[in-house]
């Protein structure tokens, strides 16, 4: 994709001329022979006239592509409303749109998406589509893909995020540990540290369930220390009212919570607060 006539576009729009966007840069002629889709310059070149513009890649893409996101990305974004709303009809329909997709397409994403709507429906609605051993096929197909990669991107977390409790758990005991390694290289990428919050939560909430509670103490500080830095109100309270339930389980002295459950309630998040509180009579 030459991204030149884009640049231009957007030169043109924040009234910068090809001479000041090019300065120390780029030759402005070969801007000028760029915007008109006649040069593509080194793969160094675009980030340096991004950071100039106040743009990033991934918004230099959707304009690239007219304001349109792809259909896998579409695909995406529909499994995960559907999974949030416990849509279970949306959810077979997708079930049967990504696995058509997989099947033409060489793009494994189509396969994990499948294998997620099959995974979704099966733990929640108790539907299966086939006859094969799905737990199995989990802890195989989706943890060999990540022990053949040697190194995580951000899709990757994603995926792991995504497929988290359906592992068994000596994959989670796996995965995690390499998580936060690969993690480490992402520390200064700002726009990530949503998805890594999103990733220890729900470590520390799986933990939680597995009563194993010094495991889940540690994914939900980290988790709690993230919400701060990203100011994530709903997540720093959800991450803080399991971190405190943990303490609890571990100490004769209770704390108070239920002021972060009238947070909650007030922000509307009603069932949430519910789910929490019926945690909390349980375990006490």
């Amino acid at each position: 994709m030459n991204f030149g006539p884009t640049i231009k576009k957007i030169r043109v729009a924040k009234n910068i001329s090809q001479e000041t966007l090019s300065k120390g840069i780029m030759e402005r002629s070969n801007l000028s022979r760029f915007e008109n889709g006649h040069y593509s310059p080194s793969y160094n070149v675009i980030p340096l006239l991004l950071e100039r513009l106040n743009m990033d890649y991934e918004e230099l893409m959707f304009l690239a592509k007219n304001y349109q996101i792809s259909s896998l990305e579409k695909l995406n974004t529909k499994i995960m409303q559907a999974i949030n709303t416990y849509d279970k009809t949306a959810l077979i329909s997708l079930s049967q749109e990504t696995y058509k997709q997989s099947k033409i397409s060489t793009n494994i994403q189509y396969r994990h998406l499948y294998l997620l709507t099959l995974a979704f429906l099966q733990k929640y609605f108790n539907v299966k589509e086939h006859d094969f051993d799905f737990d199995m096929l989990i802890n195989t197909e989706i943890l060999s893909y990540f022990t053949k990669t040697d190194s995580w991107y951000i899709y990757e977390f994603r995926l792991l995020n995504n497929f988290l409790h359906y592992f068994n758990h000596e994959s989670i005991l796996h995965l995690l540990p390499m998580a936060e390694q690969q993690l480490i290289k992402y520390t200064h990428m700002q726009n990530t540290h949503s998805l890594h919050q999103h990733l220890w939560q729900n470590a520390g909430m799986y933990f939680f369930e597995k009563k194993e509670y010094k495991n889940a103490l540690h994914y939900f500080e980290k988790a709690i220390s993230l919400s701060n830095s990203k100011r994530l109100l709903f997540e720093k309270i959800e991450a803080t009212i399991y971190h405190q339930l943990c303490l609890n389980t571990q100490s004769d002295e209770t704390f108070d919570i239920d002021i972060y459950l009238y947070i909650l309630e007030q922000f509307g998040f009603d069932k949430s607060a519910s789910h929490l509180k019926k945690i909390m009579n349980r375990i006490n």
